[in-house]
C-alpha cells in the first residue's frame, strides 16, 4: 500500500512518481495513471493497438474535414463510380437535382438528370468522363433537367476523373455552377 492507504500497481506507481524530487521541483503531480487493456492477441504489440487507434481517429478526422469542405462549396459536387453511378453529392447538388444522396446513391447520373446545350438542345453526356484520364468542361451554358421534376437550371460544369494514388481511375467528379440568375441580368 502507498501512503494514502491505496494498494495496487497503479496507485503505488502514482505515489512513487509523486515522491520524485525532479517532478516535485518541476511542480508536476500525478493524480492517477489510467490503465489500458493489457491482453494481447497473438503477436500483436501494445504499441500496435495504440497506433491503430490514433490512425483510426486521424482517418475519421480526415473524413469529417472532407465532408465539411464538400458541404461548404457553393457549387454542386457529384461523385460517380466507374459505371457512372452516384456515390456522393453535396447539399447544392441535392437542391439542384431535387433528390437527396440517399435517394440517388447508386443511380446512374443519366437517370438523375439530363444535360443539353442551351444553344441548340444537343444532349451532353458526362458518362464518358468516368472512364477518361482528362477532364471535360462545358464551354457553353448547359441546361440541367432533373428527372425528379425540379426546376431546370442553366449551368456550366466540369467533369474530371477521380484517380487513385496508384493511378487507376475510380470514377469521376462533376462540379456544376448554376448560372441561371446571371443570365437573367
Amino acid at each position: 500500500a502507498n501512503a494514502d492507504g491505496k494498494s495496487g500497481f497503479f496507485p503505488a506507481a502514482v505515489y512513487k512518481l509523486n515522491e520524485s524530487p525532479t517532478l516535485q521541483a518541476l511542480g508536476i503531480r500525478f493524480s492517477a495513471i489510467l490503465p489500458y487493456e493489457t491482453s494481447k492477441k497473438g503477436d500483436q504489440k501494445f504499441e500496435d493497438r495504440g497506433t491503430a487507434r490514433i490512425q483510426d481517429r486521424m482517418i475519421e478526422r480526415e473524413k469529417e474535414m472532407v465532408s465539411a469542405t464538400l458541404h461548404s462549396i457553393d457549387d454542386a459536387v457529384i461523385a460517380l463510380d466507374t459505371d457512372g453511378r452516384v456515390t456522393m453529392m453535396n447539399g447544392v447538388a441535392e437542391r439542384m437535382t431535387g433528390t437527396t444522396l440517399a435517394q440517388s446513391y447508386g443511380i446512374e447520373f443519366d437517370r438523375l438528370a439530363s444535360l443539353s446545350l442551351k444553344s441548340d438542345g444537343t444532349p451532353v453526356s458526362v458518362a464518358g468522363g468516368t472512364g477518361t484520364e482528362t477532364a471535360m468542361s462545358s464551354a457553353d451554358p448547359v441546361i440541367l433537367t432533373p428527372a425528379s421534376g425540379a426546376a431546370q437550371r442553366t449551368i456550366t460544369f466540369t467533369c474530371a476523373p477521380i484517380v487513385t494514388p496508384e493511378g487507376e481511375t475510380a470514377g469521376a467528379v462533376i462540379v456544376a455552377r448554376d448560372i441561371s440568375a446571371m443570365l437573367k441580368i
